[in-house]
């Protein structure tokens, strides 16, 4: 099963780096497509941060530039590299306590919030996706069979 999410997540990496350029590509997109790509990115850095039972501080991610999602989602491309070395089986059931912006209480099992971040980004995507060909760009294309077709030993899973 880990190594299911790893790729599940290695897609993530990969269709950030792609919807990245794409945006940086169209620049009619760049009013709108920014803040639902640093909403991803943020996200995806507070679940990682949970996950490594590291608590940090809530990103502005409204503000943040093309320059900083990019460097964001190298920042969380290495942080899964690193999730992923020590994760074992049983861990994919444990639980993990978390406060919302609102402060309120919740838990969830490690391989619940891995899926929320893997749906999250997924959706996000799609939605910079249309922005860009409603702006008359080149939609990045990051379905998953086009990733797994594009790995190889010369292109390895990202996240390994």
């Amino acid at each position: 099963m880990i190594q299911h999410i790893q790729s599940l997540i290695g897609h993530c990496t990969w269709a950030n780096r792609l919807t990245i350029e794409s945006l940086l590509a169209c620049k009619a997109a760049q009013i709108e497509g920014p803040r639902l790509l640093a909403h991803v990115l943020a996200v995806e850095q507070i679940w990682l941060s949970r996950l490594q039972n590291q608590e940090r501080a809530f990103i502005n991610w409204p503000s943040i530039t093309m320059n900083e999602c990019r460097a964001l989602a190298a920042e969380c491309a290495e942080g899964w590299i690193v999730f992923f070395r020590g994760l074992t089986e049983p861990d994919l059931r444990r639980g993990i306590e978390f406060r919302t912006k609102q402060g309120e209480l919740f838990e969830m099992t490690v391989a619940e919030i891995l899926m929320q971040v893997i749906t999250h980004g997924a959706h996000h995507r799609g939605q910079i996706a249309r922005i860009v060909a409603m702006e008359g760009g080149k939609a990045a294309s990051t379905d998953f069979i086009l990733y797994a077709r594009s790995r190889s030993t010369d292109d390895p899973d990202p996240t390994t």
